[in-house]
């Protein structure tokens, strides 16, 4: 399946060319740095990721293609809109970077993408029934009463009520896979000066 939210890093064959063919060992070092550091995005990017089933932080990972050629991804359908919103909401800028082409892209990717099980209606249902959001509670003991068809009728209800509204509003942005990126790359890069550094010497 392709990646609906995606960020292709092609460094080390540009910086091969340019330094006139550093020594495999070194670019094998860069590479390495690479790597770290797309492991310490990854894993803030999960961090960030709102959690409900947990769809969204499993389907995002990182790969390396080759040597100097890696890709930083997420795979589930719905990441485009939980990162830049939806309807009226949506918001491409991200800390000073404008991705307004990157999400079109990733809009009409999302659109093409097989549908899972779940509706959005679903969705929705198992969200309300996940937080509770008609519950009943005992004004004595104060703890959650058990449930019964009419509970189960008021969060079907909820769950319609969410849906029509995000429909006709849309929701707003939470970032957690550009913004990771951005933050983390200034330390990607001084790892590498740094390993050229050690090179040069």
């Amino acid at each position: 399946m392709a990646a609906n939210l995606s960020l292709n890093l092609k460094g080390l064959d540009a910086l091969n060319k340019k330094l006139n063919g550093l020594p495999k060992v070194i670019l094998q070092e860069i590479d390495g740095e690479i790597e770290t550091g797309l492991k310490e995005v990854n894993q803030k990017q999960k961090s960030r990721a709102p959690y409900n089933d947990g769809a969204l932080r499993q389907m995002n990972d990182y790969r390396k293609e080759k040597e100097g050629y890696h890709v930083l991804f997420n795979n589930a359908a719905h990441s485009v809109y939980v990162e830049f919103g939806t309807r009226g909401k949506v918001r491409t800028d991200i800390l000073g970077n404008n991705l307004s082409a990157v999400a079109a892209e990733a809009y009409q990717k999302a659109k093409g993408m097989p549908k899972s099980g779940v509706t959005f209606y679903e969705a929705i249902l198992d969200w309300v029934k996940s937080k509770g959001i008609t519950a009943r509670y005992s004004v004595k003991t104060r703890k959650k009463l058990k449930s019964t068809a009419s509970d189960d009728k008021r969060e079907r209800q909820a769950a319609f009520m969410i849906m029509r509204y995000i429909k006709k509003h849309g929701v707003a942005p939470q970032p957690f896979f550009f913004n990771s990126w951005f933050e983390e790359r200034p330390k990607i890069n001084k790892k590498i000066g740094d390993a050229l550094k050690r090179a040069m010497k």
